[in-house]
């Protein structure tokens, strides 16, 4: 798939869990990488088309550029306030990675 970097305007941060662990058996989440995303809300069309997700609570489509290293214990942090549980990570294999698509559902945090 050809980059389309204008749809990129987005700033997320990928976080991932502590390795020092939260007081009281809570996660606690260290910054990963800030880069620009594409966000998108998946339709029911485009969630059937994923086998992968196996019907899974995935609302959420975020597409960067090629970022080794992201699993599926890892979330995102976008906008003021909005986070998001990654539940599947697909990474382009067309000749070279240049594509990282994050499938994602939404939490209410505190």
């Amino acid at each position: 798939m050809k980059i389309n970097a204008g749809k990129m305007r987005s700033t997320i941060t990928i976080q991932k869990p502590s390795t020092r662990g939260g007081s009281l058996g809570q996660t606690q989440w260290e910054d990963f990488a800030t880069v620009k995303a594409e966000v998108k809300t998946l339709t029911g069309r485009e969630l059937s088309s994923i086998p992968q997700l196996g019907g899974s609570e995935v609302s959420t489509e975020i597409i960067t550029r090629y970022l080794p290293g992201v699993t599926a214990e890892d979330r995102v942090q976008f906008g003021t306030g909005r986070c998001f549980v990654i539940k599947f990570v697909n990474v382009e294999t067309e000749g070279a990675p240049r594509l990282t698509h994050l499938y994602c559902r939404e939490i209410m945090t505190a």
